[in-house]
């Protein structure tokens, strides 16, 4: 057993570098035959004059024998033999399982005793197969080769982008996902050896986001009738919880989160199908005017565009904006809902046949339209969230009460009305309709002692009037008022699709764990977009066989198929062992017979 340094040219830059093999050879008749035990990789950093050493500790150690004579070795380098060692093993496991892992055919017939039978790497693989075909219906793989990207590039990006509709996450945990949870990597006959060969092909993906744009367009356009196109411009603020401080992550506000939230924002081009004909990401907050300008500017909108933002963009000096340049815009009005007149109203159904009330007002100078809209779905929600964001609020308030019982919690009377104060900030929507007494010990307490709060208590007599008494509605403007109140409808509702695939943005984004700054921002929010590409193509073949139905509710519906490993103790004491999959179950049958996909892979 000896290490051999092996030097290797990088296919794209031409860079040389060095990575370090752990061989072993035998001898057969007149030959010494090589095989690689191990690639131990271009920083495997143990001094050359402790390569002999290194290389009879690990031979000692595999060979699990006694010597009489042990060999004295550094603790730190040891723990580099014992960690080979495992590497070694792990991976002649692996090799025997691959050669053991076989399909019985129908003719093999083989005597098991029942109670033996085990089951081993159980991975699930329903959610998969469905992320997979839509990345084939968009045509991604074939978009990769034509980019120049080899197989393994490909497949690895492909992985990469299905983890990101299946299993959101940052790199690291998508890594571990791969390895400990999902059948992807036997999908793409992929292995993902590491967190940063996903943070690498990412940023190759990002750096054609170009072209991959334009052929994804083109793919769809052959799917969909590409004349009766028109373009959106859909304007987002997300946030990001990640370690990395930088400058180009504003403070903002966002749905996630009520206030101060390290915001990226983003841009859509979308047509009128919902898929994304070009994406922009720009440093800072889409609620300051300025960023607002320049995100525009990088989209390409017109004067004739129009502008579809979100309620959290949608501030009064945006809007002011939009009108001094003459740009057309439909936006979620900010102010308190009012309440609806049933008299004016329109029915219509939405895409999943769920009954919703509008009607239209244009202002007197025939400046703006305002679209109300109701519905009883929406309406029950709201009061649901209503009476659960009100009973925390109360047992919040029944927690500080509590407290001032207790000697040793604070009981300064300045202090608590702080506290309730950060309450009420914090219930914003709520405790308005709350009014909060906190009683003290004025009346008892003498000159030097300090005034403490003695009891809290609170009235909600309000609340349950207004959530019975004003329905849930919300109010669409826009500057269109020649737009048909449906259209203005349907055009606002399209936000209502993306928003819930990109609130995966707020994925841990760990750049600790790098040496260098490998991924970015851009590309992890890139990859979302392609992941929002296949599920909204899977949406549209979905609906067109009655299904109608959430991404969210999909993947969960799927997530029982699994494909594991069968060992079965034969009476010769064999063990044979069986790769299948799971039975789809009864609900996962039209969703697989809807897309074309097999009952099992």
């Amino acid at each position: 057993m000896y290490i051999r340094a092996h030097n290797t040219t990088h296919k794209k830059t031409g860079k040389i570098y060095t990575t370090y093999l752990l061989v072993e050879g035998k001898r057969m008749k007149d030959t010494v035959r090589q095989t690689m035990l191990l690639n131990l990789g271009p920083n495997f950093n143990l001094p050359k004059e402790k390569w002999k050493i290194f290389c009879l500790r690990v031979q000692r150690k595999l060979s699990n024998e006694a010597f009489l004579f042990e060999i004295s070795f550094n603790e730190e380098y040891e723990v580099l033999v014992n960690d080979t060692v495992n590497k070694i093993i792990a991976r002649r496991k692996q090799i025997e399982e691959k050669k053991l892992l076989k399909p019985v055919a129908k003719s093999d017939v083989i005597s098991v005793n029942p109670s033996a039978i085990k089951v081993e790497q159980i991975r699930q693989v329903g959610p998969e197969r469905v992320a997979l075909n839509g990345l084939d219906r968009i045509g991604l793989s074939k978009i990769f080769h034509t980019l120049g990207f080899t197989t393994t590039q490909a497949n690895l990006g492909m992985g990469l982008v299905a983890s990101r509709m299946v299993h959101p996450a940052s790199e690291w945990e998508t890594y571990r996902w791969f390895n400990q949870d999902s059948a992807l990597g036997e999908l793409l006959n992929i292995e993902v050896t590491s967190d940063k060969a996903l943070h690498e092909i990412s940023d190759i993906i990002y750096n054609n986001k170009d072209k991959i744009e334009q052929l994804i367009c083109n793919n769809l356009s052959s799917i969909f009738n590409a004349k009766s196109i028109k373009t959106y411009y859909y304007l987002i603020n997300s946030y990001f919880d990640t370690w990395l401080n930088s400058d180009e992550i504003q403070p903002g506000h966002s749905q996630e989160k009520p206030s101060d939230c390290p915001l990226r924002s983003l841009g859509l081009v979308l047509d009128n199908n919902g898929f994304i004909i070009r994406s922009e990401i720009v440093s800072g907050n889409v609620s300051d005017p300025n960023t607002l300008e320049v995100m525009l500017k990088k989209l390409g909108a017109t004067k004739v565009s129009q502008i579809v933002m979100d309620r959290d963009i949608a501030t009064a000096s945006n809007i002011q904006w939009l009108r001094e340049h003459n740009y057309q815009y439909i936006v979620l009005n900010r102010e308190h809902e009012q309440v609806f007149d049933f008299s004016k109203s329109l029915n219509i159904l939405s895409k999943t046949n769920c009954a919703i009330e509008i009607y239209k007002e244009i202002t007197e100078d025939q400046s703006e339209a305002s679209l109300y809209c109701f519905s009883q779905n929406h309406d029950l929600e709201e009061s649901s969230i209503s009476l659960d964001k009100a009973a925390k609020f109360e047992e919040e308030l029944k927690q500080i009460d509590e407290g001032l019982k207790n000697p040793l919690c604070q009981r300064d009377k300045t202090k608590i009305e702080m506290r309730i104060d950060k309450l009420f900030q914090k219930y914003d929507g709520i405790s308005q309709f709350y009014k909060v007494i906190v009683s003290d010990n004025s009346l008892i307490k003498s000159i030097q002692e300090p005034l403490l709060a003695t009891k809290i208590t609170w009235f909600n007599k309000f609340f349950q009037d207004n959530i019975q008494k004003q329905p849930a509605t919300y109010c669409i403007k826009s500057n269109i008022i020649n737009l048909p109140a449906e259209e203005m409808w349907r055009q606002y509702s399209q936000l209502l699709d993306i928003e819930p695939v990109f609130s995966i943005f707020k994925a841990d984004i760990d750049f600790k764990s790098l040496t260098e700054k490998v991924c970015t921002f851009e590309s992890h929010i890139f990859i979302t977009t392609l992941a929002y590409q296949c599920i909204q193509i899977i949406h549209k073949t979905l609906q067109k066989s009655g299904i109608y139905t959430s991404w969210e509710s999909i993947r969960l519906s799927l997530a029982s198929q699994s494909t594991f490993t069968v060992i079965l103790p034969t009476a010769d004491g064999v063990n044979e062992r069986v790769r299948i999959t799971s039975e789809p179950e009864p609900r996962q049958i039209p969703i697989f017979r809807a897309l074309h996909i097999t009952r099992h892979p």
